[in-house]
C-alpha cells in the first residue's frame, strides 16, 4: 500500500507558492513529488499526466484509465511518501469538481491517503477566483454576484466542501488557513505538521498577486499567443481551423510572440461591495468556526 499526501487546493490559497517553494524542494530520499510543477510550462511527470487523464476522462473511459493508473500506483516505492498537489481538482472544467474529487477518491481507495485543504475567507477567495477566471467565464457570469450562484463558487462553502471531502476520503483531512501566510511562520509550521518534515522557510513567498487599483483589480494585457487562444476558444469551427493554420505558421517565432503584449486586452475588474453579498457565505463561516475553530468574521478585499 503506497502512502499519499494529497493537496487539492483550493485555488487562490497560495497553492502555486506551496508547490514551487515547498513541495518541489522536498528531500527526494523520503518524498516523491507527483503533482503540478511550477511554472506550469515545466514538463509533467508521466504519472501525473495519467492522473489528470483519468480525472478529466469521459464517463465511459474512466474505468480503463483508473485500471492503468492503479497498476502504476502499486509499483511506487513503499518507503517514500508520494505528494500530489493540483488545485484543478477543485475547479470545474466541463467536469464538476465534485466528480473530480469522487474519481480521485476512487483511484486512491486502496492506498493510505491524507488530504490537505488550504482554505481562505470565502467571499474574498471567491472574488479572487472570479478575477482569475474572468476571461473564460465572463459570458456566463458577467457579474461577480452571478458567479456566487455557480457550482464553482460552492468550493468556498465549507459546510459543503469539507463534509464532502470527509465522505470521500475519511477523517484524514488537514485544513490550513491561507491567512496564516501573513502570521510569521504559522503557515509553514502547518505544512511541516502535515508533511512530517521540516521546511527550510520562514515565510511563504508571495507570487501571482494582481495589481490592485482604487477602481478594481487589474488584469494584465495578454501576449499575442494568449490572445489568439482566447479568440479561438469560442469561435466557429472554420475560424478555429484558420487560427490553427496561423499558429503553425507562427511557431518559429513563438518565443518572441510570448513577449509581445496586446494592450487592448488589459481589463480592470471592479471590486464588488462585499456587504451586499456577505450573506452568501455566512453559513460557511459559521460552520468552519464551529468545526475547525477557524474564525472568518467578514470578507476583506
Amino acid at each position: 500500500m503506497a502512502k499519499f499526501l494529497l493537496h487539492v487546493g483550493l485555488p487562490k490559497t497560495a497553492t502555486t507558492a506551496v508547490q514551487q517553494f515547498v513541495f518541489q524542494g522536498l528531500p527526494t530520499e523520503d518524498f516523491h513529488y507527483v503533482g503540478t510543477r511550477q511554472p506550469r510550462s515545466e514538463t509533467r511527470s508521466i504519472l501525473f499526466t495519467k492522473f489528470m487523464r483519468a480525472i478529466n476522462s469521459k464517463p465511459q473511459d474512466f474505468d480503463s484509465h483508473r485500471a492503468e493508473l492503479s497498476e502504476d500506483l502499486w509499483r511506487l516505492p513503499l518507503q517514500k511518501r508520494n505528494v500530489i498537489s493540483e488545485e484543478m481538482f477543485t475547479v470545474d472544467t466541463g467536469i464538476p469538481w465534485q466528480t473530480k474529487i469522487q474519481r480521485l477518491a476512487n483511484i486512491m481507495g486502496n492506498h493510505d491517503c491524507r488530504v490537505l485543504v488550504t482554505v481562505r475567507e470565502p467571499l474574498s477567495a471567491a472574488f479572487s477566483l472570479y478575477v482569475e477566471l474572468w476571461r473564460a467565464i465572463r459570458n456566463d457570469y458577467p457579474a461577480f454576484e452571478d458567479f456566487l450562484d455557480s457550482n464553482q463558487a460552492k468550493i468556498y462553502d465549507y459546510s459543503i466542501l469539507l463534509p464532502f471531502l470527509r465522505e470521500c476520503f475519511g477523517d484524514q483531512l488537514y485544513v490550513l488557513p491561507f491567512e496564516n501566510t501573513r502570521r510569521g511562520r504559522t503557515f509553514i509550521a502547518g505544512l511541516e505538521d502535515f508533511l512530517g518534515v521540516s521546511v527550510p522557510l520562514e515565510t511563504l513567498p508571495r507570487i501571482n498577486e494582481k495589481p490592485s487599483l482604487p477602481e478594481g483589480v487589474e488584469l494584465q494585457p495578454l501576449n499575442v499567443i494568449q490572445w489568439l487562444n482566447l479568440v479561438a476558444n469560442p469561435s466557429p469551427l472554420p475560424i478555429k481551423f484558420l487560427l490553427r493554420v496561423i499558429f503553425r505558421a507562427l511557431s518559429p517565432w513563438r518565443g518572441r510572440l510570448d513577449s509581445i503584449k496586446c494592450p487592448w486586452t488589459r481589463r480592470v475588474i471592479t471590486k464588488p461591495d462585499f456587504a451586499i453579498s456577505d450573506h452568501k457565505y455566512a453559513h460557511s463561516r459559521e460552520w468552519i468556526r464551529a468545526e475547525y475553530g477557524i474564525e472568518y468574521s467578514r470578507a476583506t478585499a
